[in-house]
């Protein structure tokens, strides 16, 4: 029998001090361990949960394990934002804070052009760590810090996560103290400060592109596997690298992992009709319009799949899912543990999932996130599937047309000199490349003129 669940009311959350910060046992009522049905106070059923309904991974076998593992953990994620957590947590040591990143806005806007040093200092004075890394390599060529000091530490870092705790706190601290806490101050004091007012912005924009990397969330284990919509600095739609795994990652017929599971995403895709169907409609009318089963996962109504090995998400909401579109979450688990339940705040819900588990719901909309692991044996390991349409993939043209796309951004950087960085060699993507001549006399040589002039948003 199908337990029902029809909410009175969605909670209000300060979501300011709710998004990137992690689940409590007071965030939720009612812990779901049985098969259940939640509606919304209007009647809309919002959320679908059944046991073991996945019968496929419900009880897998070693090298399905082996290879989502490998997907969840060959590339640690640094660009899961408030799922990752607010509170910084790794490589700290390479962080900036967030009154040197506000010094650093402010600075190249010229507001401090005519600032005293005590003014200034008073913006740096908020030492909490940033999201922001810095970029070593760049800071060390500079020699803003004792780098011989600084070297051993720098090498042992690289392998950090296989060292014990202990040894890991040592190495962050050494490098907290003698690098991070030196080179800012370095270029600050010999740099910004000297210069004359009509210069400190030119000092500044200067020392942003050079010392100020990329967002850099908490490194996590988070993988994706699938279709991929184009991006900025891809601007190409195409499988992940991830569906291509180690050759020990083939079954015995020479087949990758990717396509064995195809039951696997059949499945689940089939629950989803089943338990949801207009909202499985609504992403298979969008897939519909789509050009190629390349672009999905053998025929089903999601393209994409998110897999995390350990990683207890923080509250936040799914980002470059379809528009409206459902997302569906399972899990295969090693060792024993209690907790790792899965929240609504919102609605007041927690989920115990496990092993081949069903959840169907709307991740967009509603806040979530997961409750910590606890009484873990030494062998305990998790591993969660998120299975989701992304919406970019509308834009994306024939395979052959993607293709084509990869191969003039390969050939641009093989063949143009254009700096479309600032920062190391050119990448092969620059402004306007889409509509330039260059990409018209490429497709006319390939024989491809049919494919379209647009950017990577579709413009």
């Amino acid at each position: 029998m199908v337990r029902e669940i029809h909410l009175d009311k969605v909670h209000e959350l300060d979501e300011l001090n709710t998004l990137g910060y992690y689940p409590k046992a007071e965030d939720f009522d009612t812990l779901i361990t049985e098969d259940c049905d939640v509606f919304l106070p209007d009647g809309t059923k919002v959320l679908v949960f059944r046991k073991k309904a996945i019968t496929h991974i419900a009880n897998y076998d070693e090298r399905q394990w082996e290879w989502w593992k490998w997907v969840s953990r060959r590339n640690p994620s640094i660009g899961r934002g408030n799922a990752a957590g607010k509170i910084i947590h790794t490589t700290a040591w390479r962080r900036i804070t967030k009154g040197q990143r506000s010094f650093i806005n402010r600075a190249i806007k010229g507001r401090f052009d005519n600032s005293t040093e005590a003014e200034i200092r008073e913006v740096l004075s908020d030492t909490r760590w940033d999201v922001m890394n810095y970029v070593v390599k760049t800071v060390r060529q500079d020699k803003l810090y004792d780098t011989e000091l600084c070297q051993p530490y720098e090498y042992r870092a690289k392998r950090l996560k296989l060292l014990p705790v202990d040894e890991q706190n040592e190495i962050c601290d050494f490098l907290i103290e003698n690098r991070t806490n030196v080179w800012f101050e370095n270029w600050f004091t010999k740099e910004f400060l000297p210069a004359p007012p009509e210069k400190r912005t030119e000092v500044a924009t200067y020392g942003l592109q050079r010392y100020f990397g990329r967002e850099s969330y908490n490194e996590v284990h988070s993988g994706v596997v699938g279709a991929m919509d184009r991006q900025a600095l891809c601007p190409f739609a195409r499988l992940t690298t991830s569906t291509q795994p180690p050759k020990y990652l083939y079954d015995k017929d020479g087949r990758t992992m990717f396509e064995v599971e195809r039951p696997f995403y059949k499945e689940v895709d089939a629950l989803f009709e089943k338990h949801m169907p207009e909202e499985r409609q609504k992403l298979y009318d969008v897939w519909g319009n789509l050009k190629e089963d390349f672009y999905c996962l053998y025929g089903t109504s999601f393209s994409t799949i998110t897999v995390n090995h350990n990683f207890q998400v923080a509250y936040h909401r799914d980002g470059n899912n379809c528009k409206d579109g459902i997302a569906v979450i399972s899990t295969i688990n090693k060792g024993t543990y209690d907790g790792y339940s899965f929240v609504f705040p919102q609605l007041r819900i927690a989920f115990d999932i496990r092993d081949g588990d069903f959840l169907c719901g709307d991740n967009q909309k509603y806040i979530h996130g997961m409750m910590p692991m606890t009484n873990a044996s030494p062998d305990a390991e998790s591993i969660w599937f998120v299975f989701f349409l992304r919406e970019g993939l509308k834009i994306a043209e024939s395979k052959e047309c993607e293709d084509c796309r990869k191969e003039f951004v390969h050939w641009c950087k093989k063949n143009m000199t254009k700096d479309s960085n600032k920062r190391g060699t050119f990448s092969g993507i620059w402004p306007k490349m889409w509509h330039s001549q260059e990409w018209k006399d490429y497709k006319k040589s390939k024989g491809m003129e049919h494919c379209t002039s647009t950017t990577h948003t579709g413009s």
